[in-house]
């Protein structure tokens, strides 16, 4: 499995693995992971690296100021090198590594507290916990590397 494949299935297993979201892809190189209209993350898909899309709207970007010490000088570099547009700051962050993706997995606790959610009724414990909400698809049984993804993608039907 090369860097970027252990990336891509870092990335699903944290993100499936703690959340129960909507997965929208535009099937080429684009997915986004929603929770109704607010959609929490958006990768795009590169032929070296993923891109990670944050919005931080007004309310979140105050929290990120007031709490900069709890974020990493990676994290900081992104958000400073950011445009700030109508609808809010737009921190794309380039992930090719693991460390990379450690990074961005830090700040999850941080964003829960900026976007004021208290409950995330789609949460889990995790993979092969009793109240993953993935038992029919395991996450170890995904494989992300083409979108949109389908559950069991590549078995014969």
């Amino acid at each position: 499995m090369t860097v970027l494949e252990q990336v891509s299935h870092e990335t699903m297993v944290f993100m499936r693995g703690n959340y129960r979201l909507d997965e929208i892809g535009d099937g080429k190189d684009e997915l986004k992971f929603k929770q109704g209209q607010k959609t929490i993350l958006t990768i795009y898909i590169h032929d070296d690296k993923f891109t990670f899309l944050i919005i931080f709207g007004k309310k979140e970007r105050e929290y990120f100021e007031m709490h900069g010490n709890n974020f990493s000088q990676y994290i900081h570099d992104y958000y400073n090198n950011s445009k700030t547009f109508h609808d809010g700051k737009w921190m794309y962050i380039d992930v090719s590594t693991l460390e990379q993706l450690e990074e961005i997995k830090k700040m999850e606790p941080h964003l829960i507290k900026m976007w004021g959610i208290t409950d995330w009724s789609m949460r889990c414990e995790g993979c092969y916990s009793d109240h993953c909400y993935c038992k029919d698809e395991p996450c170890n049984e995904i494989t992300w590397g083409i979108l949109p993804y389908v559950p069991k993608q590549y078995e014969d039907a």
